[in-house]
């Protein structure tokens, strides 16, 4: 969780989102920042994320990422 944090503060560096419930929703993240953080995240965790998952249901939370990530590491493992 704390390398999420940490790959969103890199991306975007002026937003809070430890204060938000929603990062969708909030308007902290559009279709770009998606993008990009998917790409970040592929490089951080060696993972692919699957096209099917890059949705923005996928990144309104710490936690929604997170689980994002897990799905993807289940998938390099298989």
């Amino acid at each position: 969780m704390n390398t999420i944090k940490t790959i969103l503060k890199e991306l975007k560096p002026e937003v809070d989102f430890e204060n938000h419930d929603d990062f969708i929703e909030s308007f902290l993240l559009d279709s770009l920042d998606i993008i990009q953080l998917t790409f970040k995240i592929e490089e951080e965790f060696s993972v692919t994320i699957n096209d099917q998952e890059i949705i923005p249901e996928n990144f309104t939370s710490f936690q929604k990422i997170g689980e994002l990530v897990e799905r993807a590491q289940k998938e390099e493992n298989q």
